[in-house]
């Protein structure tokens, strides 16, 4: 009797191991009863050669991975933007069986710790089975599965926003995530692949599809930059992106608009933007916009620039250098002169080049003059400038800050330029550089410009006045107008409250010759006889 008891709870255990593999088999058609798993090895990468994202609408390939564009900013600064293309551009071997699979090359770069990715499994058939998710940095990702033929989907968000699961029934050919967004950054890889049995590995690189652009702008090489807000275009709206799951297109319903560049710090040498993401076709016509960009203390100021070449999967680096003149010196006698006067413009001090029409007029500026300045003795003897221009056709002033008593420190960067000296003048007048006395007439009948080059024996025309130094004077015509300077002569600030003063010989036969010059005390004050008396100022560098 007891034998034949042992032998029923055998059959009935027997029996309850068959119903449980087979309850088990029912809730999993990849639960890997073989033995099978598969290992994950999972990249990013941005905008793979065969990425057919990279031909535009037009069908032309667009391959520039480096542009660059000049923006003009003011007289005294270049904008040199320059958009380059950042990442790994090769793709590496999908799959294999077997533990010894290559792994992925030095230009795959693993996904970031803490991001979320997904595996969707289609069977043979491209019919869904199931999505597994995992984190990046928790440790070996295997999972059992029975051995077969499968088309694996692997998709993550870059910035780690919620990605939507897919319905069972779904077939590969129609599976399609809908209504995503640009600032998702949504990568994918599609993988076919065989499982057999044992240990398999699964090599899979993330392919980014939106684009990525982060910005950057450098004033590190002539000062410092501050900026308002900043924006690039064109991307479709928040929500209106779909992308199939068999080839990665993508498809854009929304309206196409501007999306708002987020800085990490708005003022300093240099000033860095978050990444911001854009979802649009390959374009020939990226625009990006920054407002209120002031440089060194200038007035603020809007710039824009477009025609920027964007296409989607590629991450996107655009720089903008501020550049100077390459040499804003001119060396003579021994003394790096500055190119022109010193000048107030955009609300910084800088130098005009000698070309520059505007400032031949310090005392009577045109309706298109913004900014001019002229400098003087005050009556405490404190040298002191004084802002000109106009408002509705009159005239209109306003003090400048003097910088320890030398205007020519204010310019930036500062105390790298300071006024001449007295012997400095002495040298340049004594020196045998070539000289000529020019005569330039304006077209207005009322009086004439001129004024003495330096290393010249000839009257240089625009654009070659800049090669030279050239200081300048007023030669009136007619009477009763205001006076820059004492009627034909020069009047240049010097250190020490003096300035240089010569005599201009116009005939002729004489414009070869120096003429007469002098050194004297700054003695030029503000009356209501003579309210423009004043002089210029010609910057000399710092050795």
């Amino acid at each position: 009797m007891k034998s034949n008891i042992r032998y029923s709870h055998i059959s009935l255990l027997f029996v309850l191991v068959i119903l449980i593999n087979a309850c088990s088999k029912e809730r999993s058609a990849i639960n890997g009863i073989n033995g099978s798993t598969v290992r994950l090895n999972i990249g990013q990468t941005f905008s793979l050669p065969d990425d057919k994202s990279k031909t535009a609408a037009t069908g032309r390939r667009i391959s520039e991975s480096s542009q660059s564009k000049e923006i003009a900013y003011n007289d005294q600064y270049t904008l040199v933007a320059t958009l380059r293309e950042v990442g790994p551009q090769a793709s590496n071997p999908k799959a294999s069986n077997n533990k010894a699979a290559v792994r992925a090359t030095s230009e795959q770069k693993a996904l970031k710790d803490g991001t979320s990715y997904y595996v969707a499994i289609f069977d043979a058939s491209g019919e869904y089975l199931e999505t597994k998710s995992f984190r990046q940095g928790d440790g070996v990702k295997d999972f059992a599965i029975d051995n077969g033929k499968y088309t694996f989907v692997i998709y993550a968000s870059g910035t780690n926003a919620p990605l939507s699961f897919l319905n069972s029934g779904t077939n590969l050919n129609a599976a399609k995530f809908e209504q995503l967004s640009a600032d998702q950054d949504l990568m994918m890889d599609q993988v076919s692949f065989e499982v057999k049995d044992g240990q398999n590995e699964l090599q899979a690189e993330l392919a980014h599809l939106f684009t990525q652009v982060t910005l950057k702008l450098d004033a590190s090489a002539v000062g410092e930059i501050s900026i308002g807000e900043g924006e690039i275009s064109p991307s479709h709206t928040k929500g209106s992106i779909a992308v199939s799951l068999a080839d990665k297109s993508i498809s854009y319903h929304g309206a196409a608009e501007s999306v708002p560049l987020v800085f990490q710090n708005k003022s300093g040498k240099v000033i860095y933007s978050d990444s911001t993401f854009i979802a649009s076709a390959a374009t020939a016509n990226g625009t990006v916009k920054l407002s209120h960009v002031s440089v060194n203390g200038s007035t603020p100021k809007d710039v824009e620039q477009g025609g920027w070449n964007l296409r989607p999967g590629v991450k996107y680096e655009l720089e903008i250098d501020l550049k100077a003149p390459a040499d804003p010196s001119i060396p003579v006698a021994g003394t790096n002169w500055s190119i022109g006067d010193l000048i107030y413009r955009d609300g910084i001090y800088q130098f005009a080049p000698p070309s520059d029409e505007s400032i031949y007029y310090t005392w009577s500026p045109s309706q298109a003059d913004q900014t001019e300045a002229f400098w003087y003795m005050d009556f405490d003897d404190s040298i002191k400038g004084m802002r000109m221009y106009r408002v509705n056709g009159s005239y209109a002033q306003e003090p400048l800050a003097v910088t320890s008593q030398d205007p020519c420190a204010s310019v930036k960067p500062l105390n790298s330029w300071r006024l001449p000296t007295s012997a400095e003048i002495v040298a340049l007048m004594s020196s045998n550089t070539k000289i000529y006395h020019a005569k330039y007439d304006t077209g207005n009948n009322s009086y004439l410009k001129t004024g003495l080059f330096f290393g010249v024996d000839y009257q240089p025309e625009k654009p070659e006045m800049d090669k030279y130094l050239y200081f300048r004077s007023f030669y009136f015509i007619s009477a009763g107008m205001y006076r820059f300077a004492p009627t034909t002569q020069t009047a240049y600030l010097l250190a020490d409250k003096k300035y240089l003063s010569f005599e201009q010989p116009y005939s002729d036969d004489k414009r070869t010759t120096l003429g007469s010059y002098e050194i004297k005390p700054l003695t030029f004050r503000p009356s209501a006889s003579a309210p423009s008396e004043a002089v210029r100022i010609r910057c000399v560098k710092n050795k």
